[in-house]
């Protein structure tokens, strides 16, 4: 603009725009970065489960003190009998 080269109006429109991709790139960054905690959290975890679950590997029975170790919470939920079939969802969070 200082050459002359850009009129006000071209000049303007043109630092809106990058602005506007400035504005969007942090944006974008910041749920990047989130994104890569996520995945270092679940890495940790499953890291963490298999240790846990090594010390079980010649398992002989499955014992409440071995359940608790390994299963944070088991969910059943209600049974769905629309097919014809009973069909009953059960989730386990393990530890």
């Amino acid at each position: 603009m200082v050459n002359g080269k850009l009129s006000e109006s071209r000049f303007q429109m043109l630092s809106e725009d990058y602005e506007q991709e400035q504005a969007d790139l942090r944006i974008k960054i910041e749920m990047l970065e989130e994104e890569i905690q996520n995945q270092e959290d679940q890495a940790d975890n499953v890291d963490k489960f298999i240790r846990q679950a090594k010390k079980y590997l010649h398992l002989e029975k499955l014992t409440p003190a071995v359940l608790n170790d390994l299963v944070n919470a088991v969910y059943v939920h209600a049974p769905d009998k629309s097919s014809g079939h009973r069909v009953q969802d059960v989730e386990i969070s393990y530890n």
